[in-house]
């Protein structure tokens, strides 16, 4: 067993070398005014964390993650913007609304702080059921790794310890979701680099 695990191994690093590949995730991007609102939320949580212990999502990383897919090779793009568009297809938009602060794994000893979201419609989740079947028939060792909860990532600490909230109050109102979109995110030793590959606009209602 401990051979021919090494020689998967062997085999998955070749091709990683040799084919193009792209760690890819399907979001929803907040409008200007949301963006506004949590940058200055983040800006007035940074100032209160005096440990320097967080390290606090830029501006132009905001999103809400749909469906983190990883890696795919570039060869097979055409295959994912076909499924994703045939998934979205009939979804009308729909609202979603900032409501509080939520903390993975939990309040006291986080990893990652966000602004939860809510979907009175249900419409939401009828999406992401959407998407994750189309990535499933393309792929079938796409799963999800955890459960789905609606959240914009404000931050991830270096090391847990209790976040001061009470001294910004999480950003409030709606915005309309117009559409999804498939990003690259690309690493690097300054945090992740994300990349529009293609947008996928929603029905009106």
């Amino acid at each position: 067993n401990s051979s021919i695990k090494c020689r998967y191994f062997v085999v998955k690093a070749y091709l990683c070398y040799t084919i193009p590949y792209m760690r890819t995730f399907v979001a929803i991007d907040p409008p200007r005014p949301v963006l506004d609102s949590l940058e200055e939320c983040i800006g007035m949580l940074a100032r209160a964390d005096r440990r320097l212990n967080v390290r606090w999502v830029p501006r132009e990383n905001l999103h809400l993650t749909l469906f983190f897919i990883g890696e795919v090779p570039e060869s097979s793009l055409p295959d994912l913007l076909r499924s994703l568009n045939e998934a979205v297809t009939g979804v009308v938009r729909f609202y979603l609304e900032l409501q509080h602060f939520v903390f993975f794994p939990d309040r006291v000893r986080p990893r990652t702080i966000g602004v939860s979201l809510h979907d009175q419609s249900g419409t939401l989740r009828e999406l992401v059921t959407r998407v994750e079947k189309a990535l499933r028939a393309l792929r079938t060792n796409v799963r999800r790794e955890k459960k789905f909860t609606p959240h914009i990532t404000i931050g991830r600490t270096r090391v847990p310890h209790v976040i001061a909230t009470e001294v910004a109050n999480p950003p409030n109102g709606a915005f309309e979701v117009a559409e999804i979109i498939l990003k690259e995110s690309a690493l690097s030793p300054v945090g992740p680099r994300y990349t529009k590959l293609k947008s996928f606009p929603l029905a009106h209602g």
